[in-house]
């Protein structure tokens, strides 16, 4: 896990993560985007990164709003 951006694993936080095709409707992780805030993911993402990544990542609020509002 080197992602020093903590973006991939703010996505997955936002929006769940599954290997299964789409058509399957079954999520690995489920989604916490619509139950957690920006500051939240954040803290939670930078956390799993310092904990499992190479480098600690510094991924605001901010910028987890600005992939929140991504499609």
């Amino acid at each position: 896990m080197n992602d020093p951006t903590a973006t991939n694993v703010a996505l997955a936080v936002l929006r769940g993560a599954s290997t299964l095709p789409p058509s399957a409707d079954i999520a690995v992780m489920p989604a916490f985007g619509p139950a957690w805030s920006d500051d939240d993911i954040a803290a939670v993402s930078n956390y799993v990164i310092a904990r499992f990544g190479a480098k600690p990542s510094q991924i605001t609020a901010e910028e987890v709003g600005k992939l929140r509002a991504m499609r």
